[in-house]
């Protein structure tokens, strides 16, 4: 299973907080077609699960930066249950920044 790995922060007034990242299991290689697959859900479960915001039913903030790592994720590294399944069907995993 290929899987893909995003960092997640924002642009702050104080420069740049990294909530941490998140894994996601697609054979896509470019950041725009991944995260395409994501709804607005999946996005929101994402920012809940990071600390982004602190309820399903808050909107994202707008800042949000998204980067894919050049380097693919290993299984080994992940515990072996997603976080949650995306509304696609894509399994996600998600890692808080320490």
């Amino acid at each position: 299973m290929p899987l893909a790995s995003f960092r997640v922060g924002r642009i702050v007034p104080e420069g740049y907080h990294s909530y941490g990242r998140f894994v996601i299991d697609t054979s896509l290689n470019r950041q725009d077609e991944i995260l395409a697959l994501l709804l607005d859900g999946d996005m929101r479960r994402i920012g809940v699960e990071l600390g982004v915001i602190p309820r399903l039913y808050y909107p994202m903030p707008t800042n949000m930066h998204y980067e894919l790592s050049a380097f693919c994720a290993s299984a080994m590294d992940l515990p072996p249950t997603p976080t949650f399944t995306s509304e696609g069907g894509h399994k996600i995993w998600i890692i808080r920044a320490p």
